[in-house]
């Protein structure tokens, strides 16, 4: 339990440089809110990816094994710390 939760904390950074990187790559003309929601679900998609491949342990793809818990609890925890920092700065 407690490995989930220090990786799932281990997470929110990339996550959230991943979402923006895909905000102003994908998502440039919508909606803030919109914005946040869209570009850290997709990073969410590419951060299990990446880390499915960086956790393999074995021969060939019957290893891949991603994080999808961990990275979703991240992913959660990034709109959340987007949105108050949005709620802070004022629209």
């Amino acid at each position: 339990m407690s490995t989930l939760i220090e990786i799932a904390i281990g997470g929110v950074f990339p996550i959230i440089l991943l979402s923006l990187l895909f905000g102003r790559i994908f998502f440039k003309n919508e909606e803030k809110i919109k914005k946040i929601i869209y570009s850290t679900l997709l990073s969410y998609i590419f951060g299990c990816i990446l880390s499915g491949f960086g956790n393999m342990n074995g021969e060939g793809f019957a290893a891949f094994s991603p994080y999808y818990l961990e990275y979703l609890i991240s992913s959660f925890f990034a709109i959340i710390i987007r949105l108050i920092i949005f709620r802070i700065r004022g629209k």
